[in-house]
């Protein structure tokens, strides 16, 4: 006796046979991810502000719009600097105090997210929330507040806004298209996974095409025991033929 094979052929035969089940876990997938998105996930708006981080040198030279690269490269390791800085208690803890938040330190955190724009000494802030307006006070807040703690905390230096937040007025999250194919494709594998192992599982003998796949010769097969549906198709058969033999 040899175990059951496995080819491609017969993993297609597999996935068409079961092709009805699968196509409804697809489609079902698609719909759980919608129905999470729409009524589970919260919905969030992102706002942005840019701020630019000068030396003191750059402050004290800008009259003669001389800039020399070491000037450049300080600015850029400063913007490194301000982007903790802005992460920082001191700074998310005036902001809430200002604001008078009911959220904590970690969850501000969260919602903040500080980066360089193209390795220059312009940092981009971006701050999310589920109310745009809220967002958008949160993000000219930190700029408000991080000129102070950035010269206390640098003592060199200093920052510009180049752009404040503006109120979003579409949602950034959560990305409704892109849930809905994870959903899908999760669906898709999850069914043909399932349906795969429970066949490949099944030791049980339907029929002589897999009587073959257990046993290394071929053996003679003394009877086949039909299914309930095709006696039943037979019965059926038979007496449409005996009542048209009668008219």
């Amino acid at each position: 006796m040899r175990g059951k094979s496995i080819t491609i052929w017969n993993i297609q035969k597999i996935l068409l046979k079961k092709s009805l089940r699968i196509l409804v876990c697809t489609v079902l997938g698609g719909i759980i991810m919608w129905g999470v998105s729409t009524w589970v996930l919260p919905t969030m708006y992102t706002t942005s502000t840019s701020i630019y981080v000068y030396s003191s040198s750059e402050r004290q030279e800008e009259s003669s719009l001389d800039i020399t690269s070491s000037e450049l490269s300080a600015s850029q390791q400063l913007a490194d600097t301000c982007g903790v800085i802005i992460q920082s208690n001191s700074v998310l803890g005036k902001v809430i105090e200002q604001m008078g938040l009911s959220i904590s330190l970690e969850d501000l955190q969260d919602r903040v997210e500080v980066s360089t724009v193209n390795d220059t000494g312009v940092l981009s802030v971006s701050v999310s929330d589920e109310s745009p307006k809220q967002a958008q006070e949160i993000a000219n807040t930190i700029v408000d507040v991080l000129p102070d703690e950035f010269e206390r905390v640098v003592k060199a230096g200093g920052v510009e806004v180049v752009d404040y937040a503006e109120e979003p007025e579409e949602p950034s999250s959560p990305n409704m298209l892109l849930n809905v194919l994870a959903g899908i494709l999760a669906g898709f594998l999850i069914s043909c996974g399932i349906i795969f192992l429970r066949e490949y599982f099944d030791t049980r003998v339907k029929d002589e095409e897999r009587l073959s796949e257990y046993f290394e010769y071929e053996i003679p097969v003394l009877g086949v025991i039909p299914s309930l549906e095709e006696i039943t198709e037979e019965k059926i058969a038979r007496r449409s033929r005996h009542r048209n033999e009668k008219r």
